[in-house]
């Protein structure tokens, strides 16, 4: 390979940077800052295989886990930014006469979403939404939380009480929830 005058040091193969490593230096750096595996294996001229092929290896799996609690950090504080401290946007109004529209000022704005996500994270026993399910029968009435609910099996569930009408008159009939209801 013949030197470039502009670049002295001849680039290396992807080759060369997958069989000596290097790559996982850049590659790390990649999930990081941007917590994408195939930027990542972009940026460290990589093919995603070589990235599944090492992924077990247990010292880069713990690089890997630190670069994405890394980056997991990095999300957090742009939550924070957009959500308490904001950001500056441009303002513009008229110039005057022949000068046309021009930034008059800048406005701070703030994200109610991401204010309302960190919340939920640092405190959920107050901001977490509180789904409930509600089942009720003659005798009792089932009230669970929504994640409660997502956790339970049929089994699990009370029998259902269900109105039967014969002849005009209500009869009440109780089946669990393996029992059919009684057909007239």
């Amino acid at each position: 390979m013949s030197a470039n005058p502009n670049n002295p040091k001849p680039k290396k193969s992807s080759k060369a940077i997958t069989r000596t490593g290097r790559w996982k230096k850049i590659f790390l750096k990649a999930i990081a800052q941007g917590g994408s595996i195939m930027r990542a294996c972009e940026l460290a001229h990589i093919h995603y295989t070589t990235f599944r092929a090492h992924r077990e290896d247990a010292d880069f799996k713990h690089d890997f886990e630190i670069a994405l609690e890394q980056y997991d950090d990095n999300l957090e504080s742009e939550l924070h930014r957009r959500g308490v401290e904001g950001w500056l946007e441009p303002v513009f109004g008229s110039g005057g006469k022949d000068v046309g529209t021009v930034q008059v000022g800048t406005i701070r704005k703030f994200s109610d979403a991401c204010l309302i996500v960190r919340l939920k994270a640092r405190m959920p026993a107050k901001y977490k939404d509180h789904a409930q399910v509600t089942q009720t029968n003659q005798n009792n009435t089932l009230v669970l939380s929504w994640d409660e609910f997502l956790k339970m099996t049929q089994e699990d569930l009370p029998p259902k009480q269900i109105g039967v009408e014969t002849n005009g008159q209500k009869n009440g009939q109780t089946h669990g929830p393996s029992e059919p209801p009684a057909s007239s």
